[in-house]
């Protein structure tokens, strides 16, 4: 279902990219938007709808290399802590 959703800031950058994914993948949708929750440790991320499924997603420390296209720049809780990270769309 598109829209905002709730996601664990417990996680380390390769479970949270792997729960995203998911997410993607089992409900035909692209991730728009991910944020920290300020108001607790929590993240948020927000969906739309997608007519196909996209590839899997990485999550490294801003700046940082990795392959595929970068599609977002954050900060996002990350086992627990605030951390500026950049998503990855893998090909």
């Amino acid at each position: 279902m598109a829209g905002t959703i709730p996601v664990a800031g417990n996680l380390s950058m390769d479970n949270l990219a792997a729960t995203l994914t998911s997410e993607e993948q089992l409900a035909f949708e692209q991730l728009t938007a991910l944020t920290a929750d300020t108001g607790q440790t929590r993240n948020l991320a927000t969906f739309i709808s997608q007519d196909k499924q996209l590839g899997k997603l990485a999550i490294v420390a801003k700046g940082a290399s990795s392959q595929g296209t970068r599609i977002l720049s954050t900060n996002a809780f990350i086992s627990s802590a605030k951390t500026d990270i950049d998503v990855y769309r893998l090909p």
